[in-house]
């Protein structure tokens, strides 16, 4: 099945995923915070796919908090009683071939390399945030919920009143409020200016007189490289709120370049490939080159059992440009029909005695300009503004070209009946 403002597929083992699954009916489900994507944090079982790292904390995280606060309190206690003296021997024992022991420990110097990776976290850590908000859902079993979520976010554009960060858009999707901090403890309200879901690229906002109310929010506005300069083998480091416990870095490489991933079916992304961490929460963090530029915004990441080190980030030049537009517009011009659909094969025309080729309506949008027009599942369209459509690409094709507003003719089998429908082009980001 086609989406008609998604142009590719991948294969299920290919699949990304971001924080949440879906279910048979549609619903999202969180999944468990060791399988994510770099997103908004929803902390709850999920699938082991290519996700996008938020951390949804559901219903599930109070398993996640007992199994870490037990996991804590049987090191503590352990290496309280073993460990410390069994490495002040194994450390004094090696005196003659290590620097000096201080206290039982080695004296180890810091070399250039981690001197460098050091003050680009401490350069860079102001200019990320954590995100936290909450979100209304339906559930089949406990009936409508909130849930909280968390997620990173960038600091890149500020005006005289606001502070503008950038983020996923799987971070805030269906958020009903936010917050950011720059301390992960002291919170200050943050609202959506606009986003786009092709992209996945979000703009939020933050008054500045709340920003001065707030304690430790003494904020930095990120410096923003050229990613197109990067080359495969670079270090880089990826900061963000990883499963929403606050701020942490990871060290690692640029793995790739321009390569292409499909998020859930949703948007197929332009991304850099990384083996720096990319954990749930991480989702619109910072990637970061040892110039201190943000070179990324952290999105992905492939999590599947034989599978290691695969994370993906959006180029900074795309979200620069996503980013401005957001500032300038407050959205991003995204022509949409409103349908998801399938090509017509001969096989299916031979199967199901159909009339004509063309494209199957799977669904209808609730809100769309197919909706309105008429068009409901089934339905087999053949042309659309006159000319002929054959597959799903076709009318993916066309229906870019159009612009939001715009009206056009489509005509389609019905019941071996062909029909004419007239259908407005909206903006799936003011749908949405």
């Amino acid at each position: 099945m086609y989406n008609d403002n998604n142009m590719n597929n991948y294969n299920e083992n290919d699949t990304f995923y971001m924080s949440y699954g879906i279910e048979d009916d549609g619903s999202k489900v969180s999944p468990d915070p060791q399988i994510q994507p770099q997103a908004a944090v929803k902390k709850k079982k999920g699938i082991s796919k290519l996700v996008p790292i938020a951390l949804v904390a559901c219903l599930s995280f109070g398993s996640l908090g007992l199994g870490i606060g037990a996991g804590a309190g049987i090191y503590k206690d352990y290496f309280s009683k073993n460990i410390v003296s069994e490495a002040q021997e194994i450390f004094k024992s090696a005196e003659s071939s290590v620097s000096p022991v201080v206290n039982g420990y080695s004296n180890l110097a810091v070399g250039a390399e981690d001197s460098k990776v050091v003050q680009v976290i401490k350069d860079v850590q102001d200019s990320v945030v954590s995100i936290n908000s909450t979100t209304t859902i339906n559930n089949y079993f406990y009936g409508t919920i909130t849930t909280p979520s968390a997620g990173s976010g960038i600091i890149f554009y500020e005006d005289n009143d606001k502070i503008y960060v950038v983020t996923n858009n799987h971070v805030i999707e269906g958020a009903q409020s936010i917050t950011v901090s720059l301390d992960d403890n002291n919170q200050v309200q943050a609202k959506i200016l606009g986003r786009d879901s092709q992209s996945d690229i979000a703009v939020l906002t933050v008054n500045k007189a709340d920003a001065k109310n707030v304690e430790g929010f003494d904020y930095k506005v990120a410096t923003f490289g050229d990613d197109s300069k990067m080359e495969v083998g670079q270090t880089v480091i990826a900061i963000g709120n990883a499963a929403g416990e606050g701020k942490s870095a990871t060290l690692g490489i640029i793995s790739a370049k321009d390569k292409k991933i499909t998020v859930q079916g949703d948007a197929t992304l332009d991304v850099i490939q990384t083996d720096a961490a990319i954990n749930p929460g991480n989702s619109g963090g910072a990637l970061v080159n040892l110039s201190g530029q943000v070179i990324g915004i952290n999105t992905a990441k492939l999590s599947q059992t034989d599978v290691e080190g695969m994370g993906f980030a959006i180029p900074s030049s795309s979200v620069r440009e996503i980013a401005e537009q957001i500032v300038q517009t407050g959205t991003v011009e995204r022509p949409y029909l409103g349908i998801s659909a399938l090509t017509v094969t001969d096989q299916m025309i031979e199967s199901y005695s159909l009339p004509s080729g063309g494209v199957m309506v799977y669904s209808v949008s609730q809100g769309s300009g197919a909706q309105s027009s008429g068009l409901t599942r089934g339905d087999i369209i053949t042309t659309f503004k006159g000319t002929e459509v054959k597959s799903m690409e076709e009318l993916q094709n066309l229906i870019a070209k159009c612009k939001t507003g715009e009206k056009v003719e489509i005509k389609a089998y019905r019941n071996g009946q062909l029909m004419t429908f007239n259908a407005e082009i909206k903006n799936i980001n003011s749908v949405n």
